[in-house]
């Protein structure tokens, strides 16, 4: 953390901004208590994996649950996780955070035992200014430099609960995770569209060429060539006027 803030922040410890709510900031389940025999089939209710955590593109991923039975759940109520509410790996990919949004497909979530939730008090915090906060580099290098190195790289709830937020006013936190949400928005659609575009290019590429076969008889003016002559003929378009020896010098076919 800084050693100084802005005017009007504070540094604040995670217990600091969890909610007064029972188990607002919990780890996942003892290790007996949750293993792969109490997997049902869907229907069920889910379960936070690292693969639901979110990346750098994907605040959530709301999908590839196993499910446990409501019953099973019922048993595991304080590890529960609802829209709203952050989730934090504790070991594996160190680092990951994911915010489950209000429009999440479940009303509550089972974490695994290698996850940690957090509930914000939102009358102290923004919950998206303290995701946004969690993604950015330096509380990744103070989960690095916390983490505990024993064995399988891990942090724990009382790493969680102790770890240092700079804390804004929260007029200023939610007008910056305003900010955060629509750069997110903005990379989440920019994804997509190159995404489209991919698979536009690959279509007319199919289209266009994987209908002929070595010997077939092509459109008119088209003709059969090496990958030697694409490259030529691209080049020679990037470099008018090069001679063909000093073009090829950057090329081993």
């Amino acid at each position: 953390m800084p050693a100084s803030l802005p005017s009007g922040w504070k540094s604040v410890q995670v217990s600091d901004i969890a909610s007064k709510d029972k188990y607002a900031c919990v780890g996942g389940p003892f290790g007996s208590n949750l293993t792969r025999k109490d997997y049902v089939d869907n229907p069920g209710v889910p379960v936070i994996r690292g693969v639901n955590l979110g990346t750098d593109e994907v605040q959530f991923n709301d999908a590839e649950f196993v499910y446990v039975s409501a019953e099973k759940a019922q048993s595991l109520v304080q590890n529960m996780a609802r829209p709203g509410d952050l989730v934090f790996t504790q070991r594996g990919t160190l680092g990951q955070v994911a915010w489950i949004p209000e429009t999440a497909q479940f009303k509550e979530y089972v974490i695994s035992q290698s996850q940690m939730k957090l509930t914000v008090d939102p009358e102290i915090a923004d919950p998206g200014f303290v995701y946004g906060y969690f993604r950015s580099p330096i509380a990744r290098q103070i989960i690095d430099s916390r983490a505990i190195t024993t064995g399988v790289p891990h942090i724990n709830l009382g790493i969680l609960r102790d770890f240092p937020v700079p804390l804004p006013p929260l007029d200023e936190q939610r007008r910056i995770a305003d900010v955060l949400g629509a750069l997110d928005d903005k990379i989440e659609a920019n994804r997509r569209m190159n995404a489209s575009l991919d698979a536009l290019a690959r279509a007319v590429f199919r289209d266009r060429f994987g209908r002929y076969a070595p010997g077939d008889p092509l459109p008119a003016g088209w003709r059969w060539g090496s990958v030697s002559d694409a490259v030529h003929l691209v080049n020679s378009a990037m470099n008018p006027g090069a001679e063909p020896e000093t073009i090829w010098e950057h090329y081993s076919l």
